[in-house]
């Protein structure tokens, strides 16, 4: 399994998946991309971000 765990490092970004559902992210939270997601990223501001990419 592929992940991609980007860390937010300023600025405000949001998922939304094919069904909708919606997450947003703020400075210093990190998330996990799955290697099969499917939607759509939103930048709500400007943003820097680090991407760490692994597999297992």
């Amino acid at each position: 399994m592929r992940r991609s765990q980007p860390a937010r490092v300023s600025g405000r970004v949001a998922l939304v998946d094919l069904e909708g559902g919606r997450e947003e992210f703020v400075p210093g939270q990190v998330f996990f991309v799955p290697e099969n997601f499917r939607g759509t990223w939103l930048t709500l501001e400007p943003s820097k971000k680090f991407f760490f990419a692994f597999s297992r």
